[in-house]
């Protein structure tokens, strides 16, 4: 008995799906480029350069009236001449110095005034600064008088004690060597066969 599979009616048939897929895919994607292609070409056009000249309006006056020729009056007759009166001598009087100049001279005062106050503060400063100096200056010979000569103090005291140090040192070597030499002649009496005391004389 063979066994073959009936289809239903009502079912689909069935096709190759992929390869048409592809296919469609394809012819879309060329389409949509071709609008875009379109659609930016016919709105893309170069614009037209055109110029243009701005001229700012000047304003128009009007022509000035003819003026109407004016006659000269006849000159009058020369005057007869007046008796000239002698000139009396005038005293010429300083002037009046102006306001301005008199600020401008109190100005000027003042400033020299402010400028002798400035020099002679400098001058102070400088004599007390000078005068602190000094007192410094002999502080400190002072101080360094006072270190030296302590110094010479503890050097000498340093000194004595060292000469009495050695003062001791020398009595107590002197001591040990007398104490040494008893002793030595002590053992060489033992050593003779002696038989005096040690106060003896060996005679």
């Amino acid at each position: 008995m063979s066994t073959q599979v009936q289809r239903q009616p009502l079912l689909p048939r069935a096709t190759d799906g992929r390869r048409q897929g592809i296919v469609l895919s394809v012819l879309v994607h060329i389409g949509l480029v071709v609008a875009i292609a379109l659609g930016l070409h016919w709105r893309s056009h170069t614009p037209e350069a055109s110029e243009a000249e701005l001229w700012a309006a000047v304003p128009q006056a009007a022509a000035p009236r003819e003026a109407e020729p004016v006659v000269a009056p006849p000159p009058p007759a020369p005057p007869a001449p007046a008796p000239v009166p002698e000139p009396t001598p005038k005293v010429a009087l300083p002037p009046a110095p102006l306001p301005d100049a008199q600020i401008a001279i109190e100005k000027a005062r003042k400033e020299q005034e402010r400028q002798a106050k400035d020099a002679a503060e400098r001058e102070a400063l400088k004599k007390k600064l000078a005068i602190e100096k000094a007192e410094k200056a002999e502080k400190a010979e002072k101080a360094e008088k006072a270190v030296k000569a302590e110094r010479e103090r503890i050097e000498q005291q340093e000194a004595l004690k060292q000469k009495k140090l050695q003062q001791a040192l020398d009595a107590k070597q002197a001591k040990a060597l007398e104490a040494a030499r008893a002793d030595q002649l002590r053992r060489i009496q033992g050593m003779a066969g002696a038989s005096g005391d040690a106060g003896a004389t060996g005679s």
